[in-house]
């Protein structure tokens, strides 16, 4: 059963702080995808469309005008790309969940790809300041022959600060379906503070935890990940790893900085958009300001 409710109206209406919902349409007209549904309700927005390659593919950023979530704060994004359309979705900056007085900040994200069609969700990273309690679902539903590659990028406390996430809480799930099976179902919960952090079988003190997901073909799945192996470098002060599950590549980073995740993950998604999409990556231009 789904773990995320994919209508507008379900969002919870006892929550003291902001709601806010997005739904987005995207179709293929002519030789271009285009914003054929953009509804929101409070601080949630899109810009114009951006059309910087070729074949039409639609570059859309999300906005939240407000550039934090409090406690209590509801947010909902539901994204939907039709039948033979093409979206690249990316933010202009970092979501960041602000300390509150033990009040839960719930952010919902619901992406459906329909046959023929590819999504890149490919935002920002998030920052969970000490003291901030969130819940976090995020679940891609895919037709047969849908292509999805998304990542998710989260740093717990603010590093470069001095400050750590000795108290709060950051519950996350990602689930991955196709066919109403679930593919990769990842789940986490990091209590401010907790063993699990600090443990070598757990965080090992790092306050960067990444994960990238791509779609593939099983025929090139195993090229592709020695291909990535290869030629992603990093240091002695994070891990990376890639591996393929149920015809997903996953890559999964723990380390110290934003900054490297993102390189990372840039690298990764170079090789494999070429690979999977046959057109090489196309950078937003917003990740440059």
């Amino acid at each position: 059963m789904s773990l995320v409710s994919t209508a507008i109206d379900k969002i919870p209406k006892y929550s003291t702080g902001w709601h806010a919902s997005l739904s987005l349409g995207l179709i293929k007209k002519q030789h271009k995808t285009i914003v054929d549904r953009a509804i929101h309700q409070g601080p949630l927005r899109i810009q114009r469309a951006f059309y910087p390659e070729p074949d039409g593919t639609c570059h859309v950023y999300l906005l939240h005008p407000p550039g934090g979530v409090v406690g209590g704060d509801v947010l909902h994004v539901q994204i939907n790309t039709d039948h033979g359309a093409s979206s690249l979705i990316t933010t202009p900056a970092a979501n960041k969940f602000y300390r509150s007085n033990n009040v839960i900040a719930q952010q919902t994200q619901t992406l459906t790809v329909g046959n023929e069609a590819c999504m890149e969700w490919l935002p920002q990273e998030t920052i969970v300041y000490e003291g901030a309690y969130v819940n976090s679902k995020t679940q891609v539903t895919l037709s047969e022959s849908a292509q999805f590659t998304g990542w998710d990028i989260v740093c717990l406390g603010r590093p470069a600060s001095g400050e750590g996430f000795l108290r709060g809480k950051f519950k996350q799930h990602i689930e991955l379906w196709r066919n109403n099976e679930p593919l990769i179902i990842d789940r986490c919960d990091h209590n401010g503070g907790s063993t699990a952090l600090q443990s070598k079988w757990g965080m090992a003190n790092y306050p960067v935890t990444a994960t990238l997901y791509c779609t593939t073909h099983s025929t090139n799945s195993n090229e592709l990940v020695n291909s990535i192996r290869e030629s992603v470098h990093t240091d002695s002060n994070c891990l990376f790893s890639v591996t393929c599950i149920n015809g997903i590549i996953v890559c999964r980073y723990l380390g110290e900085q934003v900054d490297q995740a993102k390189s990372v993950f840039i690298c990764a998604w170079k090789l494999l958009r070429p690979a999977i999409l046959n057109k090489k990556a196309s950078v937003p231009r917003i990740w440059n300001t």
